[in-house]
């Protein structure tokens, strides 16, 4: 989440961010301190999946992601869905979640199902990762969000950056 969204949510409210590389954690938790105008903000050391579990990153960066098999400069991490962490922190009230998790997006968004129908938040979702995302997420989403209003949008003049928007209609 960009701190201008941070700033929307004001005093009030709280966002989280997961980051499964401990690098990453650190980093990004360093710089969200720096910038952040409030205190409303917690970076969780999992990544977000469809269960809990654990599962192996390939370090690359801004392009960590998840990967089956062992290789040089892997980690392990342990990984939640949406809607434990939901049920775990005993929240009451999911305005928005925006995922851009290198091709793990159709995974969480399963292991979110029950926050969705439960909160209607907004989405954002990263459809770039994989070709398939551009057709499974949307038909994916239509079937759990029937009264949600869709648009896509190209935030790079490339296929990077292709995002799924979605609102219930009655925003």
């Amino acid at each position: 989440m960009s701190l201008d969204n941070a700033l929307c949510i004001g005093t009030t409210g709280k966002w989280f961010g997961f980051e499964p590389d401990p690098v990453g954690f650190c980093a990004a938790s360093e710089r969200i301190k720096k910038s952040a105008a409030y205190d409303n903000y917690e970076i969780i050391p999992f990544g977000l999946w469809h269960k809990r579990s654990k599962l192996r990153f390939e370090i690359k960066g801004q392009g960590t992601h998840f990967i089956k098999s062992e290789k040089q400069n892997t980690i392990e991490s342990d990984v939640l869905s949406v809607d434990e962490f939901v049920e775990d922190r005993r929240l009451k009230k999911i305005n928005y979640i925006k995922l851009d998790v290198e091709g793990a997006e159709f995974h969480v968004l399963k292991g979110a199902m029950k926050t969705i129908k439960k909160y209607r938040p907004k989405l954002a979702v990263s459809l770039y990762h994989q070709l398939k995302d551009l057709y499974s997420i949307p038909l994916f989403l239509k079937e759990i969000c029937v009264d949600y209003e869709f648009y896509l949008e190209h935030h790079h003049s490339a296929f990077h950056e292709t995002v799924l928007y979605a609102k219930p209609k009655s925003i």
